[in-house]
């Protein structure tokens, strides 16, 4: 296999792992009576710190690592994919979706979800996780 194919497959898994939690923090905000729209916001959140320890220590695991500079490096590059991802997750609901539907809402997750899924890969390799230069 690809070494650029496995790095992208082991990616794609943190996602689905960052994914579950990010769904379930929102459905769980939703039941206990917080906004669709504002739910959407801690989990998000929640699911990036995920996704940055996953992808520090198994996608990225052979790059610069954990560190400091590496933590903001991330929260400022997904901060971006999360813009985007909250976006089409707001205007599908306002626009689209009933957002009292779960299939509904989970639909604008995945949604939000896909469309910064390669925006999120290419800066967390070439920014985030940017191979140490000797």
């Amino acid at each position: 296999m690809h070494p650029r194919f496995a790095e992208f497959f082991r990616f794609c898994l943190v996602g689905g792992v960052a994914f579950v939690v990010d769904t379930s923090l929102f459905e769980l905000f939703v039941a206990a009576g917080c906004p669709v729209q504002l739910a959407r916001l801690p989990s998000i959140a929640i699911a990036m710190q995920v996704s940055y320890l996953l992808n520090s220590h198994f996608t990225f695991r052979h790059h610069a690592g954990v560190s400091m500079t590496s933590w903001l490096r991330f929260i400022a590059s997904n901060s971006v994919a999360a813009l985007l991802n909250y976006s089409v997750f707001f205007l599908l609901l306002h626009f689209v979706l009933d957002a009292d539907n779960l299939l509904a809402r989970q639909t604008a997750l995945v949604s939000g979800t896909a469309v910064g899924l390669v925006f999120n890969y290419w800066a967390n390799r070439r920014f985030t996780f940017a191979a140490r230069r000797p």
